[in-house]
């Protein structure tokens, strides 16, 4: 797939190991149960404590019975290792299936259950998450096994997650940032057109990280964030002084082409003065981790010129929409 590299699967296989797999309608029917098989199969192999040696010096060594080595050379002689039942003594093979398989050099467990990581390093010039999606839409044509599932997990998970987070933050801050003008201007319309602000500094968003080739991760998401009470300003400098001249006895188109001008000068110098200083952090100026850092920088400089060039037009233009019509009805 494209834009992958260094996929790769945490387990291999390992050396074959020999399997014991239980007749358990066998052993039922002969009075015996699985516990009795394995310890009788344990006991032959591995061998049972049966007593302790004890030497006039006080040393002591266990004494263990086991089958000779030589007589389990091979997996015959594994399947013919004896069972003692209250009908006789009858062979392993009776009781089991003992065959070879191959094992496994790691088994991993994720919420208990048995797992299989699957890894790969994004190239560059592709983002994780359009590389993730591919893979996953990918994933979702195979036709599985009962009982198996695929799920992201690592970074991929984490990222789910902190997208997730970011847009929980960014609806909050909306909200706090709304309630908070609603009461200072003492009006409910007017801080709606102020976060109108917000969606246009998306567009100069959009536009810086499609001509600078950035990728909106999580550290510019939080540029994003910061733009919220960085671009809101220019409205509220603007609807500020049209508010004042209102009540000063102007008309609604008069107080706005008398607001505008009049807080160009100062919209224009304090949206300079922040583009200035985050210049150098968006051309990735800085010995430590100035890559981290750019991404946020590019966000939050495309932010500002957009909305600083659009809040200009569209602020006074929803204004003088919205209270153009008398309390009767008539256009003023």
């Amino acid at each position: 797939m494209p834009g992958i590299s260094n996929a790769a699967i945490n387990t291999k296989s390992g050396k074959q190991e020999l399997v014991f797999e239980p007749n358990r309608k066998q052993i039922l029917s002969d009075g015996l149960t699985v516990q009795t098989v394995a310890m009788g199969l344990r006991t032959a192999v591995d061998g049972l404590v049966i007593t302790t040696y004890r030497e006039g010096s006080g040393a002591e060594y266990d004494i263990r019975v086991k089958m000779s080595s030589h007589s389990l050379k091979d997996i015959e002689d594994v399947r013919n290792i004896p069972i003692v039942t209250n009908s006789g003594i009858f062979p392993l093979s009776r009781y089991a299936d003992v065959h070879f398989e191959d094992g496994y050099n790691m088994i991993m467990r994720v919420n208990k259950m048995q797992s299989i990581e699957f890894t790969a390093d994004v190239l560059p010039g592709y983002t994780q998450g359009g590389v993730l999606a591919e893979v996953m839409k990918a994933a979702e044509e195979i036709e599985l096994p009962p009982g198996c599932t695929i799920s992201q997990a690592g970074l991929s998970d984490s990222m789910n997650e902190s997208m997730i987070s970011m847009g929980i933050v960014f609806l909050t801050a909306i909200l706090l940032m709304y309630i908070l003008l609603a009461v200072l201007l003492e009006n409910a319309a007017q801080p709606l057109f102020i976060l109108t602000s917000v969606p246009l500094s998306i567009i100069g968003v959009t536009a810086a990280c499609l001509l600078s080739g950035t990728v909106l991760n999580n550290i510019a998401m939080i540029g994003i964030v910061m733009l919220i009470g960085i671009v809101t300003n220019n409205s509220i400098l603007l609807l500020g002084h049209y508010n004042r001249l209102k009540r000063e006895g102007m008309g609604i188109q008069e107080a706005l082409i008398n607001a505008c001008p009049a807080k160009l000068k100062a919209i224009v110098m304090s949206n300079t003065a922040v583009i200035m200083g985050i210049i150098p952090m968006a051309l990735g100026i800085g010995a430590s981790v100035a890559e981290m850092r750019q991404p946020m920088g590019v966000v939050v400089a495309g932010g500002i010129v957009s909305s600083m060039i659009m809040t200009l037009w569209l602020i006074p233009c929803l204004e003088f929409v919205t209270n153009r019509k008398s309390k009767n009805g008539e256009m003023k």
